[in-house]
């Protein structure tokens, strides 16, 4: 049995423990592993490590693990600072789309018609929430409402959305950065072929600055990024580069970024619900930053709010219809 398919039938889909703790997985919650035996998360962290697509050193020099195998995403500390001991973290990156429009639990209908406008139109879209939330997940989703000859790009350290082998019949192209490559650098490089969107997987460090960079030229850019609520994405791009011109930055986000989508996770009675929370856009009127939440989805019921008429022009001006009602 492959070490990845082995990892998934053992331990399940996302799952979180150490040499001495119960494992905390994220759909069954936290249980103990019954008769593992001592030494066996050494050895497994051992065997991840010789592995030939990770092949890394984790030891008191290198006390932190990130790769991935077979679709899974692995993290790993060391007890040299951990002091409970060796921590592991599995993630399962499934090839297939998770979210569609037949989950009407995840968001109402008008949901995914506005995300399939936004597309069609070519707008910026950031996709926040926390860990788990499904942002990269509802990301995928949108990434399937552009026009497939469209040349699509996606920057990233590792490949977790794998949007190439899902659609190898799209012009779609993946780039993964490393200590050559960094994304200033992977940016430049893709702004030259001038595609239609530049897609990174997540923002964070030096990412942000190339995401700017890409706004720069004529690409739209989507991404994921850790913000709670849609309405404070401006500020938490601002807050991540290095540039801290903060007026210029606010004016840039507005005038290119249009739209920003937070999913939220709930758990009750140990089941994980996941669902589109906030949707917020953004604008610039008259050389002033705009913004406007227009959906939210509060206590299992979704309410729409008024779409700012620059939106509707928006649409207009790009040949796109959408129905908007306010207050489902």
């Amino acid at each position: 049995m492959r070490l990845g398919v082995f990892l998934v039938h053992f331990f399940g889909v996302v799952t979180f423990f150490s040499c001495h703790s119960p494992v905390t997985h994220q759909y069954k919650g936290t249980y103990k592993v019954a008769n593992l035996p001592d030494g066996y998360l050494s050895a497994l962290l051992k065997r991840l490590c010789n592995a030939k697509e990770i092949n890394e050193q984790f030891n008191y020099e290198n006390p932190i693990l990130d790769g991935e195998i077979d679709g899974l995403r692995i993290h790993a500390e060391h007890s040299s600072f951990v002091t409970s001991g060796d921590t592991l973290n599995i993630r399962k990156n499934p090839l297939e789309l998770v979210i569609t429009e037949e989950q009407t639990d995840f968001a109402p209908q008008e949901v995914f018609d506005f995300l399939r406008a936004a597309a069609r139109a070519k707008m910026s879209v950031i996709f926040g929430g926390e860990v788990g939330s499904g942002k990269t997940q509802a990301m995928k989703t949108f990434l399937t409402y552009t026009d497939p000859t469209e040349s699509i790009v996606f920057i990233s350290d590792i490949d977790e959305m794998r949007m190439t082998e899902l659609y190898p019949e799209r012009n779609y192209r993946q780039c993964i950065v490393n200590d050559i490559v960094d994304y200033t650098k992977a940016t430049a490089s893709i702004l030259r072929d001038n595609p239609a969107y530049v897609c990174f997987q997540e923002v964070r460090d030096s990412a942000v600055d190339a995401l700017f960079l890409a706004l720069s030229g004529s690409s739209r850019v989507t991404s994921s990024l850790h913000v709670k609520n849609a309405l404070l994405m401006p500020q938490r791009l601002i807050q991540l580069s290095d540039n801290k011109n903060d007026k210029r930055l606010l004016s840039t986000i507005h005038d290119y970024v249009q739209i920003c989508v937070v999913p939220y996770k709930e758990i009750k009675n140990g089941l994980t619900r996941r669902f589109i929370g906030e949707i917020a856009v953004f604008w610039n009127e008259e050389n002033e930053p705009r913004k406007q939440l227009i959906y939210e989805c509060y206590g299992n019921k979704p309410h729409l709010y008024a779409l700012p008429k620059y939106f509707q022009g928006y649409f207009d001006k790009n040949g796109v219809k959408l129905k908007w009602s306010e207050e489902k």
